[in-house]
């Protein structure tokens, strides 16, 4: 099991659903993985050095809006449920690889200083949600101090 530190709102109940997902499919490893929304291929350009921008897909057809196209993910990080036989392998995820949905909320992974100023909005703005997590930990932190 690997929980990395930089996901602020995951939750106990997120890693003993994806150790649940590994221990009942028989997988080799589980992934967390967020909705792509935003960062769907058919909305992603290449950029050559000359500022040329060229779409990863086609669109010479009819584009539907975002919320058309089917729905993919993408590997946040935030969790890896592995066997022990895949790590001996020297991998990480091995042939049988699951999936544990996460949302946007506790997908929030912080890599720069906008991030970490939406999960503080969050934290400030949001009425705390039930469970172990670092979020739900400083508010009542904070909120012990208050008193």
């Amino acid at each position: 099991m690997l929980a990395t530190t930089d996901f602020t709102f995951r939750s106990a109940e997120d890693i003993d659903a994806a150790v649940d997902v590994l221990a009942g499919r028989g997988a080799d490893s589980v992934v967390t993985l967020a909705p792509a929304d935003h960062f769907h291929p058919g909305y992603l350009y290449e950029v050559d050095g000359d500022g040329c921008a060229t779409a990863l897909v086609d669109q010479s057809a009819d584009n539907p809006g975002r919320q058309s196209l089917p729905p993919l993910y993408v590997r946040v990080g935030a969790i890896y449920a592995i066997k022990r036989e895949t790590l001996r392998q020297n991998s990480l995820y091995g042939e049988d690889v699951r999936s544990y949905a996460m949302g946007r909320r506790q997908a929030l992974n912080i890599d720069e200083p906008l991030d970490w100023e939406f999960a503080e909005f969050l934290m400030e703005k949001q009425a705390p949600f039930k469970g172990n997590t670092v979020y739900s930990l400083l508010w009542r932190k904070q909120n012990d101090r208050a008193k």
